[in-house]
């Protein structure tokens, strides 16, 4: 079992796909074929797409321990409001307990606002993960769903 990082040997910031990678494949689809965890645009360059993540820089090489992705896209509400989808997010177990995630979100969002002009982001949200995103400020708008391989979730959406 590892052990977690002191949160000073933490680095977060913006990251290349190879970089978050593996960490999405082993959080979120791990019994599936590994084509699975690439999806539509995580080529993009930015900022059609951004993908950022955390390291623990005491670990030799420094090791990504948290990830995820923001596409562009359009508000599922409606089709004519410019937005941004979240996708990918996993934080390695052995971190889950310290606010990492949220970090991460905050500095997803704050890139967003400074960055670009867009300020709405949704993402299909899984059912375990729904409470981090309504202490985030995140509005449930749908009714649970499917997503094949990856089980129920809420799409859920995010004004900033």
């Amino acid at each position: 079992m590892t052990t977690p990082a002191n949160i000073h040997s933490l680095t977060f910031r913006l990251a290349t796909f190879d970089e978050i990678y593996h960490l999405r494949y082993t959080i979120l689809r791990a019994n599936h074929p590994v084509e699975r965890i690439v999806w539509p645009g995580d080529d993009a360059t930015p900022p059609v797409t951004f993908h950022f993540a955390a390291f623990d820089q005491s670990a030799a090489p420094p090791t990504t321990i948290a990830c995820l992705t923001v596409h562009s896209s359009h508000s599922p509400l409606d089709p004519f409001i410019p937005a941004y989808c979240l996708r990918g997010m996993a934080v390695a177990p052995t971190f889950r307990v310290q606010k990492i995630g949220s970090q991460l979100l905050s500095l997803a969002t704050s890139h967003i606002l400074t960055h670009t002009s867009i300020r709405l982001l949704w993402c299909n949200a899984r059912v375990p993960a729904i409470n981090f995103y309504l202490r985030h400020n995140w509005q449930i708008i749908s009714e649970e769903f499917e997503i094949e391989d990856a089980g129920p979730h809420k799409k859920m959406l995010r004004p900033l």
